[in-house]
């Protein structure tokens, strides 16, 4: 059986691998300035934050979280028809920011442009490390900004509770590298409740600022990948994976029980060896009662190659219709939840092996949407394009260029795809 390739390890995210970048954007903006982090393997450059000064006419679209059930047979295959949408896609399509590292006007500006043109859901990073730098002590900054904005703008925030503080982190170095997993799940619970509590419905955020309609944390996602090396070091560990949702579910549950909590559910690990190994089977295996706190399950089905389309169908496990196989694997576990696509998209650094076109990026955006929104929907509820971030200006590195906008700012033809589908 062949080893899962190397080339599949990613730091795409501006979320947390690029926060030293991004963080000194954020003093510009008047916030401070995240804490130097452990480098992550191989670390890629990052382009430059967007810009989002100009905003267009505010919308505020309200949307009700998809409770929707998957079925347990197999899924369709990809398809390129854009379904009729006629609004039924509001509520659907979401992207991810990097807004957490702004100031309040910024993150406000931003998503007003999202909420504009129907989007309601952006995830985003609650950054651990930054957020509760000492045991105990929290600086909410990043995090109040965010919510702010998402209150002004009726957006839905889904936050993603990441990764471990320097004093939390079991870097056996010392060195508080923040992709190790807690020594104590115990502490990312405690971190996941205090960010619930304040900002659920009767938080205590709400009452600081009275100038604004109360519109609650919409979902928490744990960690981010942990079934890839970079993301879960040394190497992912399934049944620790179980025991981090085992210690944070409950805890989240009891901040507020309607805030939804999403799980990891690639069910592919990617490790330093390339062994070959499943995730969401040993994780739930580990323990039964995860299935109590899986509100649905995070998916990032990125081809490999990159450049593939989503209508490269095999092999399954390295192209967009590996979304099925995490489908059909939940269902006969017993635990079948709407899955979140929470990440997708497609690199346009044209200097790079990875990069395809703009008018390429388009297609395949609109070809995933398609999918999703179409022959998957009974089992797929979102979609987050990756990402809103500006692009950076060197086309050699692909993590610079997964965005729906370019350095100027001005509009890539996949966000025109994007927008199509909701209206």
């Amino acid at each position: 059986m062949e080893a899962i390739p190397r080339k599949r390890r990613r730091i795409r995210l501006g979320l947390v691998a690029a926060a030293t970048a991004l963080a000194a954007a954020a003093f510009g903006c008047g916030q401070a300035p995240a804490p130097a982090s452990p480098a992550a393997p191989t670390p890629t450059a990052v382009g430059t934050p967007a810009n989002d000064a100009t905003s267009p006419t505010t919308t505020s679209p309200t949307t009700t979280p998809s409770t929707t059930t998957p079925p347990t047979t197999a899924a369709p295959t990809t398809t390129t028809t854009a379904p009729s949408s006629n609004g039924a896609n509001v509520g659907r399509v979401g992207v991810n920011t990097n807004y957490y590292w702004f100031d309040e006007s910024t993150d406000t500006a931003g998503l007003q442009t999202l909420a504009a043109a129907g989007v309601t859901w952006v995830r985003d990073v609650f950054d651990w490390r930054t957020m509760e730098p000492t045991q105990g002590q929290f600086n909410w900054s990043g995090s109040d900004a965010l919510v702010a904005a998402t209150a002004k703008t009726g957006i839905n925030l889904l936050a993603i509770l990441a990764y471990s503080a320097p004093w939390a982190s079991s870097d056996p170095t010392g060195g508080g590298n923040q992709y190790y997993p807690p020594k104590n799940p115990s502490d990312y619970a405690q971190f996941a409740s205090a960010v619930v509590a304040r900002y659920g419905p009767g938080g205590t955020f709400w009452a600081t600022r009275p100038d604004l309609a109360v519109h609650p944390l919409a979902a928490v996602e744990i960690w981010n990948e942990p079934w890839g090396y970079w993301s879960w070091e040394p190497n992912p560990d399934p049944a620790a994976y179980g025991r981090l949702v085992m210690a944070a579910g409950p805890a989240i549950r009891a901040a507020d029980p309607n805030v939804q909590i999403v799980v990891a559910g690639d069910d592919q690990v990617v490790r330093t060896d390339g062994a070959i190994a499943n995730f969401v089977q040993p994780m739930l295996a580990s323990n039964p009662a995860i299935a109590n706190y899986v509100d649905a399950w995070s998916v990032h089905p990125y081809p490999d190659p990159e450049t593939n389309g989503p209508q490269v169908t095999s092999p399954i496990e390295y192209n967009y219709d590996r979304v099925t196989v995490t489908q059909n694997e939940t269902a006969a576990a017993g635990v079948s939840r709407p899955i979140w696509i929470t990440e997708i998209g497609w690199t346009t650094a044209t200097g790079s092996s990875d990069g395809v076109s703009e008018a390429t990026q388009a297609q395949y955006v609109s070809q995933a949407l398609a999918t999703a929104l179409g022959p998957w929907r009974s089992f797929v509820a979102k979609v987050f394009l990756y990402t809103w971030q500006q692009d950076g200006t060197n086309v050699s590195d692909p993590q610079a260029h997964y965005g729906l906008r370019r350095a100027d700012g001005s509009m890539k033809p996949a966000w025109s795809a994007v927008t199509s589908y909701l209206q």
